[in-house]
């Protein structure tokens, strides 16, 4: 029985909010090159999210709703320690001001859709698993696709890293001979 199910209402909107918070938390350590703290936040995220998710599935409840609880607080512990990382950067600041905020949204939504979409690709392919399969195997495919993620957040990484300085060398004039070590880097991560 494949219906839309009521949890939807807020747990997709929750689960946008939440990754919003996980990707500005990344763009800020990757704009700081800070490559230890994003490499961090994207495995601790992951690694979480999994933990969680096989915890519930085989002490509470064999079905979606322990790996989307799985997701769900995997994004609260990331909103929080994002919070903490802009408070000790001085980069929060407990004044708002509506027409900045206003602006942001309007400049914002796309980005909220497209997340929405992203959040329902990323589970639609549950529902086609399950159609064919039983829920412990559709739970086995949930954490298996879970952990090709955090290989992807890895290679994803480290990409992010070399590429500045691949673009650095070549804006400031070098030639291949003296930046192929970080190309090889490049072609060996893709």
């Amino acid at each position: 029985n494949f219906q839309f199910h009521p949890a939807f209402i807020w747990l997709i909107p929750c689960c946008t909010f939440l990754n919003i918070f996980f990707e500005g938390y990344l763009i800020l350590c990757r704009n700081e090159n800070n490559v230890k703290m994003f490499s961090i936040t994207c495995l601790a995220k992951s690694f979480l999210e999994i933990g969680i998710a096989v915890l519930l599935i085989l002490f509470v409840a064999k079905n979606w709703m322990s790996r989307a609880t799985g997701l769900l607080l995997s994004g609260v512990v990331v909103f929080f320690s994002f919070a903490y990382y802009m408070y000790k950067r001085q980069l929060y600041r407990p004044v708002l001001d509506w027409k900045i905020i206003k602006a942001e949204l309007r400049f914002a939504a796309p980005a909220i859709l497209f997340q929405t979409a992203i959040f329902c690709l990323g589970t639609s392919d549950k529902f086609f698993v399950m159609n064919f399969f039983d829920a412990g195997k559709t739970g086995i495919y949930s954490v298996a696709s879970v952990f090709a993620s955090v290989l992807f957040i890895f290679c994803l990484a480290f990409l992010q890293f070399i590429q500045p300085k691949l673009y650095r060398a070549y804006s400031e004039g070098k030639n291949w001979a003296q930046v192929k070590g970080i190309g090889y880097k490049y072609i060996y991560a893709m």
